[in-house]
């Protein structure tokens, strides 16, 4: 299964018929609030010109370029889920630092036996950051991860 997103389709099928599936910038934050100083890891993630991250729940329209993946790292199917013929997307965001890493993964939609890999998966992916102003900057990413069997 293949996941259309603005008129492109980004996918690597992987092992084990399954399909992890890369989308759209849709939105920002990792969880952080402006009543709390940020963390380390937090304020390494920040790009250029971010004074915070930015919020889970909101639009990023304002960017250059979304991140890209770079390569797509293998998907486990749970074996209970492959017993029990379990098959779906699951629905993550993550959280790309100006330096590639994520650092905050969501599940935002899925299937219990499936999300635990998924997460795992989306979590393991290295991209290129998002730009804004041609300089690397912090940005929220939807991750679609699709569990398929042979």
């Amino acid at each position: 299964m293949r996941r259309w997103v603005m008129g492109v389709a980004i996918a690597a099928c992987l092992g084990l018929g399954g399909c992890a599936t890369v989308g759209e910038d849709v939105s920002g934050t990792a969880g952080t609030s402006a009543d709390r100083p940020l963390g380390a890891a937090e304020t390494a993630c920040l790009g250029a010109g971010q004074t915070s991250l930015p919020p889970v729940d909101s639009e990023q329209r304002d960017l250059d370029a979304p991140p890209v993946a770079r390569h797509l790292r293998p998907l486990i199917y749970p074996q209970a889920a492959r017993d029990a013929q379990a098959t779906g997307t699951v629905h993550v965001r993550v959280l790309v630092c100006a330096d590639g890493k994520i650092l905050d993964a969501r599940l935002v939609m899925g299937a219990p036996l499936l999300d635990d890999s998924a997460l795992e998966t989306a979590r393991a992916q290295a991209f290129v950051p998002a730009t804004r102003g041609r300089q690397p900057v912090a940005a929220w990413f939807d991750v679609y991860v699709d569990f398929e069997l042979p």
